[in-house]
C-alpha cells in the first residue's frame, strides 16, 4: 500500500528547471566534539570548513550541544550553517534552541541520553525541493524493548522553516510519524530521485531483508512501502551509503554471532526506489566497528573495520576478487589510551574520504584519493587532527552534488546536468613546482580543458603539471557537455626563494593549539613553497625541530616536546613567511 503523508504546502503548477539546484555546498560545515566548557584540556567543539576546498578551516568553537554519536546539520546554498541536531533538540546557527526545536524522539533513549542518542546515520536533513526555505528531518525514536536491544521503534519527520524566527528558523511540524516498525537504530540514508529534483530515503527493517523507501517532493512525503529483496541482515553496529551517482546502495554491518562481518551490495532504480541484485559478502576480522564510504567517481567503496580498512572495486567482473587492503591500523594512539583504529566514515565536498574513531580521540584518518585504485588512494592514518576529543560522531550527509538521470523514464521534469567546475590540488613533495590537480566537478562533465596561467594546458581530468618558475599563476578548468560548460579559477603562488633575507605575509594556520602529539599546519592563500621549512624555537631560542612544509596541511609530530611554550617561524628560502606561538600540552 502507498501512503501519502502531505505538508501544508500550497500546491502550485509544476515548472521546469533548465538545471538542477546547486545544492554543491550544502554539506560545507561539518561538527564534531562534545562538553564545550569543560575545564579540562581536549575538550571542546570542533568545526572543519570547506570553503576552501584546498585548505579545510578547522577550529574550536563554544556551543551547548553535546554529540554522542548522532549528528545532522545543513547549510544554505552558500554553505552558511543554518541549523544542526543530536537527535534530542535542535540548534540554529547561533547556537541556541530553534523555536519549538525540542523534544525531538521523546521516550526511549532519549531521558538515558539527554546530550545526544547514540546512533549513526541517526537523522538525515533534506532541502525540501523547490521550497527556498523549508527543510526536513528523518528520524527515529530510540528504544529499548525487553531482549531486543536498541531499535528505532517509530519513524518521523520534522519541518523546518528558515523563513521564522528572525531568519534564525522555527520547527514548524514536529515528531509526524511516518511509520511504526521494528526498525535498524540510524542508517537513515537518502539519494536524489532520478528527475534531478526529489529525494529518495531508504532505512532497513530490523533482522530482515525488508527496506522501507519514501519520496520526499515539493508537496509531500510518500510513504512507498516495504520492500523484501535478498537475505536478511541481522543486528549489529555499521553504516549504510548510496554511491554518489545513486546507482547503488551499500551496508557494513557487524555480525553479534561472531561469524564475521556482513558486506552487502544492492543495486538501486533511482527511478522506482527500488533495491535489486544483492551481493552478500563476509570479512573475518571479527571487527567491533563497522564504517563504509565510496568514491565520488561512484567506483570504489571503503569498509572501515576496526583494524582494516578494504576498498572494493565496484565495476569489477568479480566484485570479491577485487578486495584490497589499503590500511592496516599502525598501533597509534591519541591521546592515550585512545587507540585510533578505523569507523564511521563520510566522502566530504572535497571529494576526500574521512573516517573516526571508536573512541574519543581527536584525530580523523582520510583518504586523500579515493578515486584510485589500490595504495594510490593515499589512505592517511591519523592525520586529519581536531581541535578536541570526538565522541565517535561522525556527521550524516547525502551526496547533494547530484542531477537528473538524464534519458531515464523519469528525467520528465526538463532538468539538464549543467557541469559545475571545481578543483583542488597537492604540491609534490619532490619537485615544488610540479602540481597534481584533483577534479571536483559535478552534474556530469564529459569533457575537461585546463589553463595553467598562459604557461601550458591539459584535457586529462587528473593532471600533473611542471610549472616554468617560481611565479604567480591563474589556473583555470572549464568543464563541459552538451547542456553547457562552467569555468572554475584559482591563482597559485609558486614562492619566489630570493638570495636575500625578505618577510613576505602569508596565510598560516597551526591547530590544534594548545596542541599535545601532532600539530597542523596550513600555509593557505594559493601558496606553494619552493623551499619551505617549519622551525619550532624553545623559550631560550634553541631549535627544537626543523621540518619541510609544502601547500596545505602539513603535520608535525611533537615527540620530544616536554609541556611549555615554544615560537615558530615558517620560511620559504631565506624568506619569512609568517611564525607564532604554540603551547604544548
Amino acid at each position: 500500500m502507498r501512503i501519502i503523508i502531505s505538508f501544508l504546502f500550497i500546491c502550485c503548477a509544476h515548472v521546469a528547471f533548465p538545471q538542477p539546484v546547486d545544492d554543491g555546498k550544502r554539506d560545507n560545515i561539518w561538527l564534531f566534539g562534545y562538553d564545550s566548557y569543560s575545564q579540562l584540556p581536549g575538550f571542546g567543539r570542533t568545526v572543519i570548513d570547506f570553503s576552501d576546498l584546498n585548505d579545510p578551516d578547522v577550529y574550536r568553537e563554544d556551543r551547548d550541544m553535546d554529540f554522542r554519536q548522532t549528528c545532522s546539520n545543513i547549510c544554505d546554498e552558500d554553505g552558511d550553517l543554518l541549523f544542526y541536531t543530536n537527535g534530542i533538540y535542535i540548534a540554529n546557527s547561533e547556537h541556541e534552541e530553534m523555536e519549538n526545536g525540542d523534544s525531538l524522539n521523546p521516550g526511549g533513549w532519549t531521558v538515558v541520553y539527554p546530550n545526544g542518542l547514540p546512533v549513526s546515520q541517526g537523522i538525515v536533513t533534506l532541502p525540501v525541493p523547490d521550497k527556498e526555505n523549508e527543510y526536513v528531518l528523518f528520524h527515529g525514536l530510540l528504544d529499548i524493548p525487553p531482549g531486543l536491544g536498541p531499535i528505532y521503534s517509530n519513524l518521523y519527520y520534522s519541518k523546518v522553516d528558515m523563513g521564522l524566527g528572525s531568519g534564525l528558523g522555527a520547527v514548524t511540524e514536529k515528531n509526524v510519524e511516518l511509520l511504526q516498525d521494528t526498525l535498524f537504530p540510524g542508517r537513515i540514508t537518502a539519494t536524489r530521485h532520478g528527475n534531478g529534483r526529489d529525494w529518495w530515503v531508504v532505512i532497513p527493517e530490523l533482522n530482515t531483508n525488508r527496506y522501507y523507501t519514501f519520496l520526499l517532493t515539493p508537496d509531500s512525503i510518500y510513504n512507498m512501502g516495504a520492500q523484501s529483496v535478498g537475505s536478511p541482515i541481522y543486528r549489529g553496529a555499521g553504516q549504510a551509503v548510496f554511491t554518489p551517482d545513486g546507482s547503488r546502495y551499500l551496508r557494513y554491518d557487524i555480525h553479534t554471532a561472531g561469524d564475521g562481518n556482513n558486506l552487502n551490495f544492492y543495486d538501486f532504480d533511482r527511478c522506482t526506489g527500488l533495491l535489486s541484485n544483492q551481493v552478500g559478502l563476509v570479512n573475518n576480522d571479527s571487527s567491533g566497528s563497522a564504517g563504509l564510504a565510496v568514491s565520488a567517481n561512484s567506483r570504489f567503496a571503503y569498509f572501515f573495520s576496526g583494524l582494516y580498512v578494504y576498498q572494493y572495486d565496484l565495476w569489477a567482473t568479480d566484485l570479491e576478487a577485487s578486495l584490497d587492503i589499503v590500511a592496516v591500523y599502525d598501533g597509534h594512539v591519541s591521546p592515550w589510551p585512545h587507540a585510533t583504529t578505523f569507523y564511521l566514515a563520510q566522502l566530504g565536498p572535497d571529494n576526500k574520504i574521512y573516517a573516526n574513531t571508536p573512541s574519543g580521540s581527536n584525530v580523523l584518518h582520510v583518504i586523500h584519493e579515493p578515486d584510485r585504485k589500490g595504495a594510490d588512494c593515499l589512505m592517511e592514518q591519523h592525520g586529519f587532527p581536531l581541535e578536541s576529543f570526538n565522541a565517535f560522531t561522525m556527521p550524516n550527509f547525502p551526496y547533494f552534488r547530484l542531477g537528473p538521470l538524464d534519458g531515464s523514464p523519469c528525467d520528465t521534469l526538463g532538468i539538464d546536468n549543467v557541469p559545475v567546475a571545481r578543483f583542488r590540488y597537492r604540491q609534490d613533495t619532490l619537485n615544488p613546482l610540479k602540481v597534481e590537480f584533483t577534479d571536483l566537478s559535478y552534474f556530469e562533465p564529459v569533457e575537461w580543458l585546463w589553463d595553467f596561467g598562459g604557461t601550458g594546458s591539459s584535457d586529462e581530468k587528473y593532471p600533473a603539471f611542471v610549472f616554468p618558475a617560481s611565479d604567480t599563476y591563474e589556473v583555470c578548468l572549464t568543464v563541459s557537455n552538451d547542456n553547457g560548460e562552467d569555468t572554475y579559477c584559482r591563482t597559485l603562488n609558486l614562492g619566489t626563494v630570493g638570495t636575500e633575507r625578505s618577510e613576505k605575509k602569508v596565510g598560516i594556520t597551526l591547530f590544534p593549539n594548545p596542541a599535545k602529539e601532532v600539530v597542523n599546519i596550513v600555509l593557505s592563500d594559493g601558496y606553494l613553497p619552493q623551499k619551505g621549512i617549519v622551525v619550532f624555537y624553545n623559550s631560550i631560542g634553541q631549535v627544537k625541530l626543523s621540518q619541510p612544509v609544502l601547500a596545505g596541511c602539513n603535520s608535525v609530530r611533537l615527540d620530544g616536546f616536554s609541556p611549555g611554550i615554544y615560537f615558530y617561524e615558517v620560511k620559504d628560502g631565506r624568506a619569512r613567511i609568517g611564525g607564532g606561538k604554540l603551547v604544548v600540552e
